[in-house]
């Protein structure tokens, strides 16, 4: 991951946002601490971060997920790595001038993705899709307090429909897709699973069904990607998905090695000493990413590798 740009490499100093925003610094108890528990609070975290550390604004309905913002960054910057690091230029560098579309998947109320995306590069855009009509609604008056029309486009899809429509997005191809899938397998998982205090910090709370469950888990919901990448192929480069249990990530390389794909990526994302988070990337492609981005965490087993990435002197022109 790109350390030069992870700005929340530390924890947050919450003393120092609330100086800088009152909103937030009137939230803090009389040891400089946050109440967790209370939604409002979160909110006005991630509202303050976004709008200190990146110029954003944020409109968040109660019921909707309130996306960590640490944990969304750490995701982008992998990105494009993932991106530069497997570009036809083979320099490993970002390249000012490349035109990079991104597709967003369950793109949320928030709109996170897309939105921190367009502060990061200039060139990029992305379209965000969705089953909700309200988070929709939401995600659209946030694309536009921040004068993003033009760089995202927001589509509302249907539940059985294809999760990366290339048709109502009218491309032939996308350089990436990214998605947060719903983490749980029913309502009585995530019951369960809150009982135990297994929460996926700062969003569980708010969250609505749609975001939070899906029949068989995020597993289920990536294998579903997995079968539309196999038809889809080349088409788009890279397709992307975090993951919130680390049990989920063998079951989908497992499913990547059964369909011969054996051009993917795996990284994890540590935030603070507790929150952990991974993310799996394949493509159909011939260009391979750099080691670091590739395996981007040293606890990983033999069985998450696959053919290696390709070595620093790895322009096909140099023998």
């Amino acid at each position: 991951m790109s350390a030069t740009t992870n700005i929340y490499k530390e924890d947050i100093d919450f003393i120092t946002l609330g100086r800088e925003d009152s909103d937030f610094g009137k939230l803090l108890n009389s040891n400089g601490q946050l109440d967790f528990s209370d939604p409002k609070s979160v909110q006005q975290l991630t509202k303050s971060l976004l709008k200190r550390d990146f110029g954003l604004k944020l409109i968040l309905p109660d019921d909707r997920l309130c996306p960590p913002v640490p944990n969304r960054l750490n995701y982008i910057l992998w990105l494009q790595d993932l991106v530069d690091t497997s570009s036809d230029t083979y320099t490993d560098s970002y390249s000012l001038d490349r035109q990079v579309h991104g597709l967003d998947i369950g793109t949320g109320a928030s709109c996170i993705y897309p939105l921190l995306g367009c502060t990061q590069r200039p060139l990029w855009r992305f379209t965000g899709t969705d089953v909700d009509d309200r988070s929709i609604s939401f995600a659209r008056q946030n694309v536009q307090s921040n004068g993003l029309q033009s760089r995202v486009q927001l589509i509302q899809t249907k539940p059985q429909g294809p999760l990366i429509p290339l048709d109502e997005i009218s491309v032939d191809s996308l350089d990436f897709t990214l998605c947060n899938p719903p983490f749980y397998a029913s309502a009585e998982d995530l019951a369960s699973s809150a009982s135990l205090k297994q929460r996926p910090p700062f969003t569980a709370c708010t969250g609505s069904d749609t975001e939070m469950v899906c029949e068989g888990g995020e597993v289920s919901f990536v294998s579903r990607m997995i079968d539309e990448s196999l038809k889809l192929r080349d088409r788009v480069q890279w397709y992307t998905s975090m993951l919130g249990k680390f049990s989920s990530l063998s079951k989908i390389i497992e499913q990547l090695k059964e369909n011969k794909v054996d051009n993917y990526a795996v990284t994890e994302f540590v935030q603070g000493s507790r929150t952990r988070r991974w993310a799996v990337a394949w493509s159909f492609g011939d260009r391979r990413p750099s080691m670091n981005v590739s395996r981007g965490c040293g606890s990983f087993t033999k069985e998450f590798t696959a053919i290696p990435s390709r070595t620093a002197n790895h322009n096909p022109g140099i023998q």
